[in-house]
């Protein structure tokens, strides 16, 4: 075990890492921050650069907007991700749609294929669990509905200026009523 051979080399050093580790995980237990480069080998080995656009959602609960900052970045990820990856979901089913019907087509049955036999009914599961979960993280009681939209942003002189209005996305027009 590599903190047994640790401590036999170097008592000081085991201290010190075990004391590291320690730190880490009450950074984020405690404040929620995911602070975990002993175990995320690598995060910090390259650039990151930034594209040329970068879509940004925004939860509006009725017609209020929220504001990520009154979350931890925990939930914020929480909200976010989810949302992010419906629309990477929502995406591949319509390439296996566009992919899979020509072929079917050839073989002579590609007119008894539905197009929405490819769609899951996520959407109709994630805007019930998004407003629950809204609700939690900020604290507020429920009967909102929530709508998610997107816009562009563009990296100018250290800060995002906007490049679009803000608008819902076809894509996520399924979870936003």
């Amino acid at each position: 075990m590599f903190l047994e051979q640790l401590y036999r080399f170097n008592k000081f050093w085991c201290a010190a890492f075990v004391f590291f580790i320690l730190v880490f995980v009450v950074i984020n237990v405690k404040w929620g921050y995911t602070a975990t480069p002993v175990y995320q080998y690598g995060m910090f080995s390259g650039t990151y650069h930034v594209g040329d656009t970068q879509q940004v959602y925004q939860l509006y609960a009725g017609s209020t907007f929220v504001s990520p900052t009154r979350m931890s970045f925990v939930q914020r990820d929480e909200l976010f991700t989810s949302i992010a990856k419906f629309k990477q979901l929502e995406a591949v089913n319509r390439n296996i749609v566009n992919t899979v019907i020509p072929f079917y087509s050839r073989v002579g049955i590609g007119r008894f294929m539905d197009p929405l036999q490819f769609q899951n009914k996520a959407g109709s599961q994630l805007q019930p669990w998004l407003e629950r979960r809204l609700a939690r993280i900020l604290h507020m009681s429920g009967g909102f509905t929530l709508s998610v939209k997107t816009q562009s942003f563009v990296w100018q002189a250290g800060k995002m200026v906007p490049v679009s209005e803000s608008k819902i996305d076809p894509i996520l027009a399924a979870i936003s009523k």
